[in-house]
């Protein structure tokens, strides 16, 4: 009768797919393996990018970097921040004048106009007659605030590009270019005079001419020999930092690790601001205070960062936040901890205070180039 229809039918389909499959089995037998493989590639990536569809590959959290072109922007940021440092130690090598902004660094860029040095060149903010300000001044109230922070982000965008989990790379090249440069800059200091008195200005003094192996001149004068040896090689002992205290951080937003990963990133912040701004609390107005907001803000931050974290709270976000906006109110948060938090009135020396400062300017920017270049790169 009827099943016995249905059931004839449904043997004779049967049949006629086995029949199908030992067929196409032995077409298939004679495709060469390299094409049988592309085949079964291209059918995967139709299957994935149709909605609804059964994907062949094993899904996973992480996100891993899409293969595109070079982000030539990031080239370009660099390379101007790179000619404004050129610029910046050129003219500290070949100034002569009283120009700048005296013998301490003013934080508040406003108190120019009362420093002794500075009404020699302009004796009024708004006097437009005196001519444009010194290209001391333009330097340390326009490009010392974004230079160094913005090569600190090209930075992190550089670690976003090749980082794939785990530990971040690169860091066995940091040693080794740190080890060499400074082994040069040791050889330079041996064939000065090594004295601090005598820097680039007063080689032609009878205390420094003649002084020296090679150079009548010390390398870094009046900085000491530690500095003279460390020298430039400065930003790759604290980019090789940066890339240890925001490991935690690489693991959460590439997916590798959730929630705990976030409290071990604000926990190595937290201990930054206490050893240096509790420590540097002779120079700090309000020092625990300051030290309160910083960690405040750093939950903040960690908090918007952790909307966008695989294994956090990235399939919670709302759909009316992108994470473009998460990447800006993100930005915002750092700019009020590089720029609002009273770290000092004034920095006359390197202490704990303006480590402190640069630091978590240079952290934040940092993070942000990882977190934002990465996903761009993921998608």
């Amino acid at each position: 009768s009827g099943l016995g229809a249905r059931a004839a039918g449904a043997h004779a389909g049967s049949s006629g797919c086995s029949a199908w499959t030992s067929h196409n089995e032995g077409m298939m037998s004679k495709v060469p393996s390299g094409e049988l493989r592309s085949v079964f590639k291209t059918g995967q990536r139709d299957a994935e990018s149709i909605p609804g569809s059964i994907a062949l590959s094993t899904e996973s959290t992480t996100r891993e970097p899409r293969a595109s072109g070079r982000l030539h922007f990031i080239d370009w940021v660099r390379l101007v921040m790179i000619a404004a440092v050129v610029f910046a130690h050129t003219f500290q090598s070949v100034e002569t004048g009283g120009a700048a902004a005296g013998p301490a660094w003013k934080v508040d860029d406003r108190t120019f106009f009362h420093s002794p040095d500075y009404p020699a060149a302009k004796t009024h903010p708004v006097d437009v007659d005196a001519g444009p300000s010194p290209y001391a001044v333009r330097w340390v109230s326009m490009i010392r605030q974004w230079c160094l922070p913005l090569l600190f982000w090209v930075s992190g965008a550089a670690a976003a590009l090749s980082y794939k989990g785990g530990m971040p790379r690169g860091l066995d090249k940091l040693v080794v270019i740190t080890a060499l440069g400074m082994a040069s800059n040791a050889a330079l200091w041996f064939l000065s005079p090594r004295k601090n008195e005598c820097f680039f200005k007063a080689m032609d003094t009878p205390e420094c001419k003649g002084q020296g192996i090679l150079f009548d001149f010390s390398i870094c004068g009046l900085a000491g020999a530690w500095f003279a040896i460390l020298f430039q090689m400065w930003y790759t002992v604290v980019l090789f930092c940066l890339s240890l205290m925001n490991w935690p951080l690489f693991l959460a937003v590439h997916g590798s690790h959730g929630v705990g990963a976030l409290c071990a990133e604000w926990l190595i912040m937290a201990t930054m601001y206490s050893v240096f701004v509790l420590g540097g609390a002779a120079n700090c107005p309000h020092p625990m205070w300051a030290w309160l907001q910083l960690c405040a803000l750093e939950v903040v931050f960690l908090g918007i960062v952790a909307l966008d974290a695989p294994l956090v709270a990235q399939s919670r976000r709302p759909r009316w936040l992108p994470v473009r906006l998460l990447h800006y109110l993100a930005s915002v948060v750092g700019l009020i901890q590089f720029g609002w938090v009273r770290f000092a009135d004034e920095m006359q020396h390197i202490s704990p205070i303006y480590i402190a400062f640069m630091s978590t300017g240079w952290a934040r920017f940092y993070s942000m180039g990882f977190v934002m270049t990465h996903a761009r790169r993921s998608g």
